[in-house]
């Protein structure tokens, strides 16, 4: 009777903590959405017309402004983080006190427990549910073959015999398959990583190179040949996601400069980030087939549930931002495996150069490592005097860590290039982003954001309950991590509120909900050990969330037998003839004389996203201190750029304007350029690469 009682204040525990932490997040969303507002100066002549259209023009569906909107999802989800948790220490402590002190006098009935995972199944169920339609509606709109895969009967077919075989591989499993399922994962995992990153790598030549692609990879890769060439990442320009540029340009000159070895790095990368996310889930799940499915299911939704890819390479997320939160999993696996100072301090150090790599994600990565080691100290059997002193220690030693590492990168800047940084370039990108809402979009109120949100509580949940029974494991710590670093990551899904960004950002909510199936259907070894679970109405708090997964993981094969095919086509299908973009290069370089070093007497003045291949062609080292034309947000920044113009050490200039609607220059401000380029310069050539682009070069008079 113990036993059960014990099992359902588990159960208990969960389901009133997801409850309570709902009515808290309502709770703070009600009071900030109705009192706080944020209306910063969105002027024109604070902002370029491109800028105001995303910054202050843009209105949900109730016509609210979006910048205001944002202000407030921003400090609901801030106020959501720190409450949550604290509310559930409090819940949790009342709750097991109230339960467990009155045991004796509670009676277990079935049809109480019943009754209570009813509840919870018909809310799993239709959370599920939600999910798939919501999936199956957005992916609708930009792939009607997307509409056909989930609704095809074959999906819960596959996914039902998918979820059997769980329950089977427990019942047959013996130790000496760990060989044999060593083998079978390792290779599986390498021919799908294999797959996933060939599609990485490309030259100017490939489809891969296009002007759709480029929107996503100018402000990746420009910066990246700026540094190269020798401009200096906050002294000569800024970077948006970033200052990864320092970090690849000692390998770039070794290995060269061009698209094909920036892109091959990027496929390395990308190749590191699924190898150790593959190593957590097999190290922190006990069913390796359940792992092996795990996988897959991550892979489905990182990338083939998103119509997009790989035509459409996010080089923004994958790899930049991706890189540390995921090596932070293998890294907390490698320092648990026998912790010492060595590790600790190898962490810290790491960790700490993630957050010049990528500020976005890399100091989450940082804050969820010292965040969890804070939480092992927690978890061992000391008095909470000794356990408070060792928080505190970890606290400062870390701080002290992260500021040093910033000093020496500070003093490297000012060594090499003789000046110091510009501090505030730092946090630019975040800049124009929280103060006038560049991008961003408002969260839905229905949607599938809330699965992550909803598996973050549990873990929260989780968490504060090993702390109370003093249950120390590899598996329970990873869980704190992954929940940390999960809710520090999910930020970016709180600003630009994009149905794909979910996608992107959630994968250690993936990760997670893999290791609570294993927890939950590990003991689950025969007949009699499966009905025992349904008998105790155990099985219903992790079937429907394990069909999911399987239901993914088929989704996954059946998409594969349908785009492979097509995907190989397009990766080595390359254009029949030199790509616009080529051609316009080309024709610049014959009526510019060639310069064999790097020149910085050119100005590319490019309206749709190719600039980066332009400054690479024609080996132009910018004198401007943008990002790049696409992400020029301010009036100043415009301002300073006609100012340059007239410049007497500028030879020439090379205009390529794009002659459709998607141009990163209003007519306005088109014909305050060419007002001053006609004053100081004449036109070489002309050239129309394509019917939406033309390429005009001037000389100076």
């Amino acid at each position: 009777m113990r036993q059960d009682n014990n099992r359902f204040i588990d159960e208990i525990e969960i389901i009133i903590g997801i409850a309570v932490s709902i009515l808290v997040i309502a709770i703070i969303s009600t009071i900030a959405l109705k009192f706080y507002h944020y209306s910063p100066d969105t002027s024109a002549h604070i902002l370029r017309p491109y800028e105001q259209e995303h910054a202050i023009s843009l209105k949900d569906y109730k016509g609210e402004n979006i910048v205001d909107r944002e202000g407030k999802e921003r400090l609901c989800y801030m106020l959501s983080v720190i409450s949550v948790p604290l509310t559930l220490i409090l819940l949790l402590y009342t709750l097991r006190k109230f339960l467990y002190s009155n045991q004796n006098r509670i009676t277990i009935s079935a049809l109480h427990t019943k009754c209570i995972v009813g509840i919870f199944f018909f809310m799993v169920a239709a959370e599920i549910t939600w999910l798939l339609v919501i999936i199956a509606n957005f992916t609708y709109y930009s792939s009607p073959a997307k509409w056909t895969l989930y609704t095809s009967p074959i999906l819960p077919l596959a996914a039902s015999a998918i979820t059997v075989s769980i329950f089977f591989h427990n019942a047959i499993y013996k130790p000496h398959y760990i060989n044999y399922s060593r083998i079978i994962y390792t290779l599986a995992v390498c021919l799908l990583i294999g797959y996933v990153c060939h599609y990485m790598v490309f030259d100017e030549y490939s489809i891969n190179n296009n002007s759709h692609n480029a929107h996503h990879q100018s402000p990746i890769i420009y910066p990246i040949i700026q540094t190269y060439f020798g401009n200096a990442i906050l002294i000569d320009f800024k970077s948006l996601y970033g200052l990864y540029p320092y970090l690849l340009n000692p390998v770039l000159h070794i290995i060269g400069l061009s698209i094909f070895n920036i892109t091959l790095i990027f496929m390395l990368l990308q190749a590191i980030i699924l190898f150790s996310i593959a190593y957590c889930i097999y190290y922190m799940v006990h069913n390796k087939w359940l792992a092996l499915i795990g996988f897959i299911t991550f892979l489905y939704i990182q990338f083939l549930a998103n119509d997009a890819w790989p035509e459409e390479l996010i080089f923004q997320y994958e790899p930049i931002r991706m890189i540390f939160p995921a090596l932070l999993l293998s890294y907390l696996i490698y320092y648990l495996a026998k912790p010492n100072h060595l590790k600790y301090y190898g962490g810290l150090l790491l960790f700490s150069i993630g957050t010049i790599w990528n500020l976005d994600t890399g100091i989450f990565a940082f804050l969820a490592f010292v965040g969890t080691i804070m939480y092992r100290e927690i978890l061992l059997d000391n008095t909470w005097k000794l356990k408070l002193n060792a928080i505190l220690i970890h606290a400062i030693i870390s701080s002290l860590i992260l500021l040093t590492i910033w000093g020496i990168f500070f003093l490297y800047i000012h060594t090499f290039y003789g000046k110091w940084p510009n501090i505030s370039w730092i946090t630019y990108g975040q800049q124009v982003a929280v103060l006038y809402g560049y991008a961003m979009l408002p969260i839905p109120i229905l949607g599938i954001w809330q699965i992550p949100i909803t598996i973050y509580i549990i873990g929260f949940i989780l968490s504060i309950r090993y702390i109370f029974r003093q249950e120390i494991s590899n598996q329970n710590i990873m869980i704190c991590l992954l929940t940390l670093c999960g809710t520090g990551l999910f930020a970016y899904f709180v600003g630009r509120s994009h149905p794909l960004n979910v996608l992107h950002c959630s994968y250690p909510a993936i990760i997670l909900l893999i290791i609570y199936i294993d927890k939950l259907s590990s003991s689950v070894k025969n007949w009699a050990s499966f009905k025992e679970q349904v008998d105790n109405n155990q099985l219903f708090f992790y079937i429907i969330p394990l069909f999911c997964v399987a239901y993914l993981f088929s989704a996954f094969f059946i998409n594969l037998l349908d785009y492979v095919p097509l995907r190989i086509e397009e990766k080595y299908n390359h254009f029949n003839e030199k790509p616009y973009w080529v051609k316009e290069a080309e024709f610049v370089k014959t009526l510019v004389p060639t310069n064999p070093g790097i020149r910085d007497d050119i100005l590319i003045i490019n309206s749709n996203d190719q600039d980066y291949y332009f400054a690479l062609a024609l080996k132009a080292k910018s004198p401007l201190n943008i990002v790049n034309y696409r992400h020029m947000f301010y009036v100043d920044e415009f301002n300073d750029f006609i100012n340059y113009i007239p410049n007497p050490h500028n030879k020439w200039i090379v205009l390529i304007r794009s002659l459709d609607l998607n141009s990163n220059f209003s007519d306005s401000e088109y014909l305050a350029i060419n007002k001053v380029i006609s004053e100081y310069y004449i036109e070489s050539g002309d050239f129309q690469g394509n019917p939406t682009n033309k390429v005009t070069v001037y000389r100076r008079k």
